[in-house]
């Protein structure tokens, strides 16, 4: 729980990140008024301070409280080791590590775990901001990501949804969505990654600028940091974007070609290079959850290593990804929002069916969120085995689907009515 110091500091820092939303014309670029941008932000810190209590009351602080907790570990060293430090928090880990940090090392189990250690970087730096309080480095962690997730706002608006609202509600309300991207944890900044790549290629595809470059690299690296097989699952989409986007008569055919060709490209390059076998690799990561029976709570097909093995585990993954868990088989209360997560993408596949609208965005756009989603949902949930752990990684795959299914909704029609009603 909060103590008074720490309560205190959390006010004063998100009163101090509306303050700046409010007055930086920094935040005047999203389309949206600067006063409902702080009122997200303010929504953003209150739900990251529950996920991290739940996390507290429920799994005894998990991995959100044990990046806080070696971040400590980091921070320990500054005052008599600057040098100690700083090659801690943004050198490279490598195992063994050197003598003199050898001392630290014993104390982690992130060391030389990439994204996890990022985490533990991130947070020993907001520590320094924070005095060491975890609910303060909440308040800071939202509004890093909040930036990155404003520019994947834009080019939603802009390219998918033309209803801001909805929008809002699908990046900002929308359970899992908030849920997960709100905590200190890595899929808001992956989240924020997406929206920072989507936003600058955009902006690549009408001039090339080293500025614009340089922000695209920046996403491509920071999503490598904390989900680097969502950086494997985007790029092929991207490439596929682009060219449906220079051809759009030939959108469909264009996507399609170019995202089969590079995950094909991808999924073979063990024929050149053995090392870098994927099926292999998604096999490897599916046994550490077989390994350990209660970690196994959905069924899945046991891959073999094959590419072809991954064919057989398609509706194992899709089923697990839309389906599960379903409002009418919950085991736990906590399960209730994702359930709702499950029956708000069902509303929304029938409305786009029964109440679709003409088209006034690029196809190129629509085709993109559902091929980037499909890739998201046949890749965890053909390796993830967990309920728990699956909730999380499929996020990118929920948040997607739901925009693109929401842009061909004729959110005009149904207010029509309603007013009639």
């Amino acid at each position: 729980m909060m103590g008074a110091a720490e309560i205190i500091l959390v006010i004063c820092y998100t009163s101090a990140g509306c303050w700046i939303i409010l007055k930086h014309p920094f935040f005047n670029q999203f389309k949206l008024p600067a006063m409902l941008v702080a009122g997200v932000f303010l929504l953003k810190v209150l739900t990251g301070i529950a996920y991290g209590l739940l996390h507290m009351q429920w799994y005894s602080g998990g991995d959100t409280f044990s990046y806080f907790n070696e971040s400590k570990i980091l921070l320990s060293a500054l005052p008599e080791h600057p040098g100690h430090f700083f090659r801690l928090t943004f050198w490279y880990t490598v195992k063994p590590p050197p003598a003199d940090l050898a001392a630290y090392e014993s104390q982690m189990i992130y060391w030389n775990v990439m994204n996890s250690y990022f985490m533990t970087r991130l947070s020993a730096l907001m520590n320094l901001m924070s005095f060491s309080h975890y609910y303060v480095n909440v308040v800071i962690f939202n509004f890093i990501t909040l930036t990155g997730i404003l520019y994947l706002f834009r080019w939603l608006y802009e390219f998918v949804i033309s209803n801001k609202y909805i929008l809002l509600f699908l990046l900002f309300i929308f359970p899992s969505v908030a849920f997960w991207s709100s905590g200190i944890h890595k899929d808001g900044l992956a989240l924020a990654s997406i929206g920072i790549i989507l936003f600058s290629f955009q902006k690549l595809l009408l001039a090339i600028r080293w500025k614009t470059v340089f922000f695209f690299l920046f996403g491509c690296w920071l999503l490598l940091m904390v989900r680097n097989y969502l950086l494997l699952l985007l790029l092929p989409c991207v490439v596929a974007y682009g060219l449906s986007a220079k051809f759009p008569k030939r959108s469909v055919l264009f996507s399609i070609a170019a995202a089969c060709s590079c995950y094909a490209a991808i999924l073979f390059l063990y024929l050149l290079f053995p090392t870098m076998n994927l099926a292999v690799k998604m096999m490897q990561q599916q046994q550490e959850f077989l390994t350990i029976p209660a970690a196994v709570t959905l069924p899945v097909y046991t891959l073999d290593g094959t590419p072809h093995s991954l064919l057989f585990a398609i509706p194992y993954a899709l089923s697990n990804c839309l389906l599960l868990p379903s409002i009418f088989e919950m085991k736990a209360l906590i399960q209730l929002p994702f359930a709702a997560d499950n029956l708000l993408l069902f509303l929304l596949f029938v409305s786009s069916i029964l109440i679709r609208k003409k088209r006034d965005k690029p196809v190129a756009a629509f085709i993109f969120c559902f091929m980037f989603a499909v890739a998201v949902f046949l890749f965890t949930g053909s390796v993830v085995p967990n309920l728990g752990a699956l909730l999380r990684y499929k996020l990118p795959g929920i948040l997607f689907l739901s925009a693109s299914l929401a842009g061909m909704i004729d959110f005009e029609k149904i207010r029509r009515w309603l007013r009639m009603n």
